[in-house]
């Protein structure tokens, strides 16, 4: 779905139900798809991988966004707890290099 600019009339409210009905639909499946991702990174990826802190990062952005504040920090900090205790174990220097400069992103953002 793209981007369009809507003209609203302030005075008709059934048009911004209808908005707020879809933003509300719109944030749901993109909860449903960090969560996948998220899910998918944490089961197939080593916890300093760059990828999957991108992902934790992005869904840390999410949650604080649009759901739970205090969740995003805690998810945030679990990320980098976890990161933390492998990030030697990325023996690729661009990849450990990545990792280093998402995890700062993460620590900035909590």
């Amino acid at each position: 779905m793209g981007l369009h600019e809507v003209k609203v009339d302030p005075n008709d409210g059934a048009t911004l139900i209808e908005l707020e009905d879809e933003f509300n639909d719109i944030k749901s499946r993109a909860l449903k798809a960090y969560s996948f991702a998220q899910h998918k990174a944490e089961k197939n990826l080593m916890s300093a991988h760059p990828i999957r802190l991108g992902a934790a990062l992005n869904f840390s952005v999410f949650k604080y966004e649009y759901e739970d504040e205090d969740e995003a920090i805690a998810f945030a900090k679990k990320a980098i707890e976890v990161a933390m205790k492998k990030i030697e174990a990325v023996k690729d220097d661009q990849d450990r290099e990545d990792s280093n400069t998402i995890l700062d992103l993460l620590r900035e953002n909590i």
